[in-house]
C-alpha cells in the first residue's frame, strides 16, 4: 500500500456530491470548507493535504465544539470516503501493514525536511519523530537564537553586543543543520549509484487523549508537509545499506564537502564556485516573508544579494573583537565556547574512517536487534548525533529514537563511564541547547513553554504512550 493518492477536486464538485440540490447544505458546506479546509485563498480546488490537515486539526481537539456538530461529523465522514477511501484514517485499525511509496530523488530543504519525488510528484517530506538544527532562516530559528541569548543574560549576566552575538549563534546552528543535510544528500547519491531507491512510510501517531485515536495515520502537518519514516532500499531488500554507507561513504563526504563547510565557517575560506548545499545569504520566498513578518526587514530590496554565501559574523572585525574580550572573561567561557570558530566541530574528526568503522559496527548490532529500523534515515541521523529525538509528538518510533539518542550521548543503559559520544554531542554546546528534551537541555528546562508555543513540550497523552512503550526512557513525564 502507499500514501493515499494525491487528489485535487473542485470545491463545487465536493459540495454537489455531498449536498445535491440542498441549498442550505451547500451554504454551510461552503462555510466549513472556507474556514477549516481552504483557508486564506479563494475557494476553487481542494486537495488531499488540505483535507488531511483540517481533519487532523479536528481530531487533535482544537475545535471541540465543532467535533460534536452533527453536520460536521457527516461532512468529515464524506471527505474521508472521498480522499482516504482505503486508508486507516479513522483510527479503527490497531495493527496496520506499512504504507510504502518508492521515492526516486531527494532535495535538501532542511536537516529534517526534504523534497521527495515519488510516483511522479514532488512532495515536501518531514522526517517524523526527530528534529534537526535549522538550516534556513525561519521564525523557529529566530526564536531559538533569541532564547539562547536571553538564557546567557539571565544565567551568566552576559551583556555582549546583541546583534553580533545572535549572528554568531545563528551561524553555528545553520552549520550543524547543514551537516545533517550533507549526510542525506550523500546518501541520495550513494543509493543512486547502487540503483537503489528511498521509500516512505507514514507515521502512526498518538492523537488526542481518546484511546480510539492512538496509532492513527498522520499524513501531513499544518504546513502540508508529508510526515513519515524515510527508509533506504526496496522494502524487500534486507541488505544493511545504512551500515555500508556509514563505513564506506560517510568518511569521504565529511572529508570533502564537510570540510569545505568547516573551512568556510572556521577560516572564511570560500570554495571555488558556490556549491548549492552551502548556506546562502539569498533567501527563499518563505524566508523573505518570515523576515518581513518579524520586522527584521521591510522590503525584499533590503535583503542580501543573490548568490553570495552567508556572512560568518565571528570572522568580521567586530566579531573578532567581541570574541577577544570573551576569551579573557572566565565568567563567559560558556558563551565563548559556544560561538567561537576555535571550537567549531570538525566533521573530518567526528567522522574519521576509524570512527565510522566503529559506528558501522554498532549500527549493525542495532540492526540485528531492531531489524525493522535497520534502514531508517531518522534513526541513523539520531544515532550519528546530528539530530534529536522529538518526543513532543510521540509515536511508535519514539522509544527507539530516544534509546538511540541516549546511546549517541554516551548515556545508554549499562554503558561504562567515559563512553565516546557520537557526532555533535559533547562537541557543540548550542547543539545541546537545542535538544527538545528538558531532561538534558538547560535551555528547554528554563523556557519549555516559550519554545513549545505556550504548550507542554510533551503533553500528558504523549507521556502515556511513552510510558507504555518506552518504560522510563523519558523521565520528564510526571
Amino acid at each position: 500500500m502507499s500514501f493515499p493518492e494525491y487528489k485535487e477536486i473542485p470545491t463545487n464538485v465536493l459540495i454537489d456530491g455531498f449536498c445535491g440540490q440542498n441549498s442550505v447544505c451547500a451554504y454551510h458546506t461552503s462555510l466549513f470548507i472556507n474556514h477549516f479546509v481552504d483557508k486564506n485563498k479563494p475557494i476553487g480546488v481542494v486537495d488531499t493535504l488540505e483535507v488531511q490537515t483540517a481533519l487532523h486539526a479536528l481530531m487533535y481537539g482544537r475545535h471541540p465544539q465543532a467535533r460534536e456538530n452533527t453536520f460536521i461529523q457527516e461532512f468529515t465522514s464524506y471527505l474521508r470516503r472521498v480522499f482516504f477511501a482505503n486508508s486507516p484514517f479513522d483510527g479503527k485499525h490497531s495493527t496496520i501493514a506499512p504504507f510504502v511509496t518508492p521515492a526516486n530523488t531527494l532535495q535538501f530543504k532542511d536537516g529534517d525536511t526534504y523534497a521527495v519525488t515519488a510516483s511522479g510528484r514532488v512532495y515536501t517530506f518531514r522526517l517524523g519523530g526527530i528534529d534537526a538544527p535549522e538550516s534556513f532562516l525561519s521564525e523557529k530559528l529566530t526564536k531559538l537564537v533569541d532564547y539562547i541569548y536571553l538564557y546567557w543574560i539571565e544565567r551568566l549576566g552576559f551583556r555582549g553586543d546583541e546583534a553580533l552575538t545572535k549572528g554568531m549563534i545563528r551561524n553555528r546552528i545553520r552549520y550543524t543543520g547543514y551537516l545533517a543535510g550533507l549526510v542525506v544528500k550523500g546518501l541520495d547519491e550513494y543509493l543512486e549509484s547502487k540503483g537503489e531507491v528511498f521509500y516512505t512510510v507514514p507515521s502512526f501517531d498518538r492523537t488526542d487523549k481518546r484511546p480510539e485515536l492512538v496509532n492513527t495515520l498522520v499524513l501531513a502537518d499544518d504546513y502540508k508537509r508529508l510526515i513519515g519514516v524515510l527508509r533506504v532500499g526496496n522494502p524487500t531488500n534486507k541488505q544493511p545499506l545504512l551500515a555500508e554507507f556509514i563505513e564506506d561513504v560517510l568518511p569521504t563526504i565529511m572529508a570533502t564537502k564537510g570540510m569545505e563547510l568547516y573551512e568556510y565557517y572556521r577560516h572564511g575560506k570560500r570554495p571555488e564556485g558556490y556549491p548549492s548545499w552551502l548556506p546562502r545569504q539569498a533567501l527563499l520566498d518563505a524566508e523573505v516573508r518570515t523576515l518581513i513578518k518579524m520586522g527584521d526587514v521591510k522590503t525584499a530590496s533590503e535583503l542580501p544579494k543573490e548568490g553570495d554565501l552567508e556572512e560568518v559574523v565571528a570572522l568580521t572585525e567586530e566579531g573578532r573583537q567581541l570574541l577577544s574580550s570573551l576569551s579573557k572573561a572566565t565568567e563567559y567561557k560558556e558563551v565563548y565556547d559556544a560561538i567561537s570558530p576555535d571550537t567549531l566541530p570538525n566533521p573530518k574528526v567526528m567522522f574519521s574512517k576509524g570512527r565510522c568503522k566503529e559506528l558501522a559496527k554498532r549500527w549493525r548490532q542495532f540492526s540485528r536487534e531492531n531489524p525493522s529500523h535497520a534502514n531508517d534515515i531518522q534513526a541513523m541521523l539520531v544515532f550519528l548525533g546530528l539530530a534529536w529525538a522529538y518526543p513532543k509528538y510521540a509515536n511508535q518510533e519514539t522509544p527507539t529514537l530516544l534509546a538511540l539518542e541516549k546511546e549517541a550521548m554516551g548515556k545508554s543503559a549499562g554503558s561504562a563511564g567515559g563512553q565516546e559520544t557520537n557526532g555533535l554531542w559533547g562537541r557543540d554546546i548550542i547543539f545541546g541547547y537545542g535538544q527538545p528534551n528538558p531532561n538534558y537541555s538547560p535551555l528547554y528546562r528554563a523556557y519549555e513553554y516559550e519554545l513549545s508555543r505556550g504548550r507542554e513540550l510533551v503533553p500528558e497523552d504523549a507521556c502515556d504512550v511513552l510510558k507504555r512503550k518506552g518504560g522510563d526512557i523519558y523521565n520528564h513525564c510526571p
